[in-house]
């Protein structure tokens, strides 16, 4: 494997861990606050923390720079910061009705969104082994949940949840389509101030934000710093060295992750049924990155 597509997965894998973090302190953020104040914290936090991180934080040295670069990277920023409130916004309202394992399998089907996406808007081949691999994986999430299939998940809870995979899977497609023309530390901060903009201009200042508890605004600020801060930042270095597809799909093990995770902080063993259902998904992410030459 070159060491281009090494680093693309190691991002990715980056990102996967605080994908499947984020779900424990935005699950107990949900028990002591409403979803719309939540998001707020989430977004300000998130902003804050990738503010003060941003010099430490390695840049893109092939960003391009000039005025035409950074109009483009604000339209970038605008475009995700949108998609950034509508994706957290679904997740919020979807982690209230849903367990964090559930959630995270239900935001796995981005890898759907991102591989037709890319393949309308940047012409990424969608080949064969990618394909089996998806269905692979595909299945060994249906097979880790089955309870979803059931009805237990709630139809309200996966809609919102749906809905989050299709902004988030949107979000790649877009950061892989400026590739190299971008800084994505600097571009992840504006869209993450933009959305705190965007939040207010679309809920005004609601009397609820004087009724903010320290406990509600540290699981956000954890939240936020496992998710927004370290997962994008992760994903958006990813898709500079490997497509979109294969990001999406390196991803999929993130519901392993937020399974164990769950079962370290909410307590509950993880049945046979589950463990071969991680194993079929690992399965699936294993089979197109085995396809690639070594260098």
């Amino acid at each position: 494997m070159s060491e281009q597509r090494l680093t693309g997965i190691a991002w990715a894998v980056g990102s996967a861990l605080g994908s499947a973090a984020f779900l424990i302190p935005w699950k107990l953020a949900a028990s002591v606050g409403t979803a719309r104040v939540n998001l707020l914290l989430l977004l300000v936090a998130a902003a804050v923390l990738n503010s003060v991180a941003l010099p430490f934080l390695p840049r893109a040295r092939s960003a391009q720079s000039g005025a035409p670069a950074r109009r483009r990277a604000l339209w970038l920023a605008a475009q995700l910061s949108v998609l950034t409130l509508l994706g957290n916004w679904a997740s919020a309202m979807a982690i209230g009705e849903l367990s964090a394992p559930v959630l995270s399998v239900l935001q796995r089907t981005e890898v759907l969104v991102v591989a037709l996406l890319a393949w309308l808007w940047l012409g990424e081949r969608i080949d064969a082994r990618f394909g089996l691999g998806t269905l692979i994986a595909g299945a060994g999430l249906l097979f880790i949940q089955n309870d979803a299939l059931h009805g237990r998940a709630g139809a309200v809870g996966t809609f919102y949840g749906l809905l989050a995979a299709a902004s988030f899977g949107t979000m790649i497609v877009l950061a892989r389509r400026a590739g190299q023309a971008i800084d994505p530390v600097s571009v992840n901060a504006q869209r993450l101030w933009l959305s705190v903009a965007l939040w207010f201009v679309i809920n005004g200042v609601p009397g609820a934000l004087w009724k903010i508890t320290a406990q509600q605004l540290l699981y956000a600020a954890l939240a936020a710093l496992c998710g927004p801060v370290l997962s994008r930042v992760c994903i958006m270095y990813s898709v500079r060295y490997v497509e979109a597809r294969v990001s999406a799909l390196t991803i999929l093990c993130a519901p392993v992750l937020t399974l164990w995770l769950s079962h370290l902080w909410f307590g509950g063993l993880p049945g046979t049924q589950q463990l071969l259902g991680g194993l079929l998904m690992l399965t699936g992410i294993a089979l197109p990155i085995s396809g690639w030459k070594r260098a």
